[in-house]
């Protein structure tokens, strides 16, 4: 696995992987970026977000566990200067016809496999889950 990331102008950058994706990070227009995308900081919680809806989806689907929707929002909290997470809550809004014991084992065994989470537990940033069943 590979990312580079290649300088563009200002503080913006084109981020890609060896399978050919792109992504264009920069900082917002107050703090003198071009806003052509999200921060490298912003990108880390938002590959969580999807991290955790991708593993989720991926547990239900072996556990043979339906969804019909589902929706993952991860808030964190930083230090004042805004340069380190604090703290994180991961809500996972799943339409399903399971009962919710069993979506809160789906979301406990995604909580232990999710790669981009371990990152983030390996940091020491406490992220608290959320079932919402709807």
């Amino acid at each position: 696995m590979k990312a580079i990331s290649t300088w563009q102008k200002k503080f913006q950058s084109v981020v890609t992987n060896d399978r050919g994706h792109k992504v264009i990070v920069d900082l917002p227009s107050t703090k003198n970026g071009d806003d052509a995308g999200p921060t490298s900081f912003e990108l880390s919680l938002m590959a969580l977000a999807g991290c955790y809806s991708t593993i989720f989806a991926l547990v239900a689907s072996k556990s043979r566990v339906e969804i019909h929707s589902l929706k993952v929002e991860c808030q964190a909290q930083t230090t004042e200067d805004g340069m380190r997470f604090t703290e994180i809550t991961t809500t996972v809004e799943v339409a399903s016809p399971a009962n919710e014991a069993t979506l809160q084992r789906v979301l406990k065994q995604t909580e232990q496999i999710c790669p981009v989470g371990s990152i983030f537990q390996q940091a020491q940033i406490p992220n608290r889950s959320i079932l919402i069943k709807k």
